[in-house]
C-alpha cells in the first residue's frame, strides 16, 4: 500500500511539473515552486493543485509507513507545506519543513536501534546542519541562493526518502 501511494504521489508531482507555466527544470528551481499559488501572474494554476494533492498522498504514505508520533509529525509538516506555500507565508512554510524533517527523524530513530540509527541520524543531521548554514549565509548575503541551497534541499529529500524506505522494509 505504501509503495503504491508513493508511486501515486510521484505521478502527481511529475504531472505538476508538466503543467507548470513556462519551463520547469527541477535541477535549477526549488521543488516547492510547484506549490506556489501564483505563477506567471496566474492564481492557483493546475500545477499547484496537482502538487498539493501529491503532498496529501505523500502525507498519507508517510503516516502509514512510519506510524507513531514521528510519522504523524512528518505528515503534519507535509500538509503544512502543501497548504502554506512560500509566497503566502515563508515562516509557515519553513515551519512545515522543520516539522516534516523532525517528525521523520524521530520516526526513524524510534524504528531503528544500533549502528543503522546512529549512522543515519549522523548523516541526516549533518545534511540539515549544512543546509541551515547555507540558508543563514544566503540570508546574510555571503553566498548566492543557488546552487548550494536547492541542491542540499534535494539531497535532503532524496536521502530522507531512502532512509524511510530502508526503515520501513527492515
Amino acid at each position: 500500500r505504501v509503495s503504491l501511494l508513493g508511486l501515486v504521489a510521484a505521478a502527481f508531482f511529475v504531472a505538476a511539473a508538466w503543467t507548470y507555466p513556462g519551463d520547469y527544470n527541477p535541477f535549477m528551481m526549488m521543488l516547492s515552486r510547484l506549490g506556489r499559488t501564483t505563477l506567471a501572474q496566474v492564481d492557483y494554476p493546475l500545477c499547484h493543485y496537482l502538487f498539493t494533492f501529491g503532498m496529501l498522498v505523500s502525507a498519507t504514505a508517510v503516516t502509514l509507513a512510519l506510524g507513531g508520533w514521528g510519522g504523524w509529525l512528518a505528515a503534519s509538516g507535509l500538509v503544512v507545506i502543501a497548504f502554506v506555500p512560500e509566497n503566502v507565508s515563508m515562516v509557515g512554510h519553513n515551519a512545515g519543513c522543520h516539522l516534516a524533517t523532525l517528525g521523520g527523524a524521530l520516526a526513524l530513530l524510534a524504528r531503528r536501534k544500533g549502528r543503522f540509527a546512529r549512522v543515519s541520524m549522523t548523516v541526516l543531521f549533518s545534511i540539515v546542519g549544512v543546509f541551515g548554514m547555507c540558508l543563514a549565509l544566503h540570508a546574510l548575503k555571503v553566498i548566492p541562493f543557488a546552487p548550494a541551497v536547492p541542491t542540499l534541499q534535494k539531497l535532503l529529500i532524496v536521502t530522507f526518502a531512502v532512509w524511510a524506505f530502508l526503515a520501513h522494509n527492515r
